[in-house]
């Protein structure tokens, strides 16, 4: 829940490991490891300072890319969940899922959802200007505001 998106808690927390790692024993919380490899274990790595210690975690892109690449454990309607929230908490751009999914090998899955997402402008919002009226529109309809 680094990136508070989605309303779900998860039951374990999931950790990145290489290919050839040793995974550490660890007793609680209780966490979930999955291998990667290569870019897919690089691409998308932040560091933020938690509890006076400095942890590595994934930007938010890549972790609903890796919610669709995992979407067969955890379920498909919480990586959309994680995709629609992101989005609308303006967590990241277009962009940024479309190459976190085409690393981690879910572009076609995460295509037709990235096409459901409400168009918005690029533009970051002034700090006097709320994000409720920034105009967005989606695919073949006329100018819209984000819902409240």
């Amino acid at each position: 829940m680094f990136h508070e998106i989605g309303t779900q808690s998860p039951r374990v927390v999931w950790m990145a490991i290489d290919g050839k790692a040793w995974p550490p024993r660890i007793e609680y919380p209780p966490i979930r490891f999955v291998r990667l490899s290569g870019a897919a274990l690089h691409h998308g790595i932040i560091t933020a300072a938690s509890g006076g210690a400095t942890l590595r975690v994934t930007s938010a892109a890549k972790t609903v890319a890796d919610c669709f690449k995992y979407r067969r454990k955890i379920g498909l309607g919480v990586a959309v969940e994680a995709l629609r929230e992101g989005w609308r908490e303006r967590k990241f751009t277009m962009a940024d899922p479309a190459a976190a999914a085409r690393v981690c090998r879910v572009a076609r899955v995460i295509q037709p959802y990235l096409k459901m997402l409400p168009e918005c402008s690029e533009e970051p919002v002034s700090l006097g200007q709320s994000a409720a009226s920034e105009p967005c529109r989606v695919a073949g309809s006329q100018r819209k505001s984000w819902p409240n």
